[in-house]
């Protein structure tokens, strides 16, 4: 069900339907948080969050990635995408605090590349 909604959800928006995306894609994220399917939940809302960020909807961008956030705070790639989106929106301490805390899981999980662009950000791991 999941991966059916969000193959439906990247076609419409491949196809330039971002508003039917969105709402597909949206609607399976609240399915996904409800039920528990942290894994999916955090694959939606990261591709969720990407295309809200191309129609540039940043602060429901961020709304979407905050709301798995604390359900699978182990996931470097939201926190990333989440200070990303932050930078973006003019919010330097948070987008901090969420770059901090994917380069501590990047760390922890030895994830070189996410390390690398944490890097870039200036933000080195000690």
């Amino acid at each position: 069900m999941f991966r059916k909604a969000l193959e439906e959800g990247i076609r419409f928006a491949a196809d330039g339907r971002a508003d039917h995306a969105i709402r597909v894609l949206d609607a399976a994220l609240r399915l996904a948080v409800e039920g528990g399917e942290k894994n999916w939940a955090s694959l939606i809302a990261r591709n969720l969050a990407v295309i809200c960020e191309h129609e540039n909807q940043l602060d429901r961008a961020i709304d979407c990635l905050r709301s798995v956030v604390d359900r699978v705070p182990d996931d470097r790639r939201i926190l990333f995408q989440l200070g990303t989106l932050y930078e973006r929106a003019g919010k330097p301490e948070e987008a901090a605090a969420a770059f901090r805390a994917s380069l501590q899981l990047s760390k922890e999980n030895q994830d070189g590349d996410l390390l690398e662009l944490l890097d870039a950000r200036g933000y080195r791991p000690t």
